[in-house]
């Protein structure tokens, strides 16, 4: 299976991929996550997964002897980038600890949608494919006090929303209708059916 190029410093994508046994190296991608403002929210996960898959490519061109990216020669490169909307609204990754609390409780007994896009950029062909996966989470009212005791787990740091479903943050969900993979950040249906047509060398 041909290597690919995972445009995410996310430890929880990295252990997707590993999971799917799919070979891959990391290039961060370093952008500013700026959205256009006539962007609705619901479009702003596949605007930002496309231009990180860029910036990775326009760093590995832009590359010279002596840089560590000179001479990849790894083809594909992978993004995502995941955003939850709650009541038209979008809730990215918190600021600090009190941003975190608020994103908790505006959560509190309540379903919001987490959206997750996919980004695969061929480098030799220039062709991007992108996917936009949703799924709904249900939280279980939350008082003071338990949003408190999560926060003290540090896990809201770096995730959209505030929480993590992959650790102490599935204790505050009670339903979730569509893939978790999609919650955690990178589906693994649709990564896998993204990645097979046309590409035959991947899967």
């Amino acid at each position: 299976m041909e290597k690919l190029i995972l445009a995410s410093s996310s430890p929880q994508r990295r252990e997707i991929l590993i999971k799917l046994d799919i070979p891959f190296e990391v290039i961060p991608p370093e952008i500013d996550e700026i959205t256009p403002k006539n962007l609705p929210p619901d479009a702003w996960p596949e605007h930002l997964a496309v231009q990180k898959a860029r910036a990775v490519a326009a760093r590995l061109s832009a590359s010279q002897p002596g840089d560590p990216l000179f001479g990849c020669g790894v083809r594909i490169i992978l993004a995502a980038d995941t955003l939850i909307v709650f009541r038209g609204a979008p809730y990215g990754k918190p600021g600090g600890a009190a941003q975190a609390a608020r994103f908790l409780a505006d959560f509190s007994g309540d379903t919001h949608t987490v959206l997750t896009a996919i980004a695969l950029l061929d480098r030799r062909s220039g062709e991007m494919r992108t996917k936009t996966c949703r799924a709904a989470v249900t939280f279980a009212p939350l008082s003071a006090g338990r949003i408190a005791q999560y926060l003290a787990t540090g896990e809201w740091r770096g995730a959209a929303g505030g929480y993590r479903i992959q650790g102490a943050g599935r204790q505050l969900i009670t339903r979730v209708e569509g893939l978790e993979s999609v919650v955690v950040g990178l589906p693994e249906e649709e990564l896998v059916q993204i990645l097979a047509p046309g590409i035959p060398c991947l899967l």
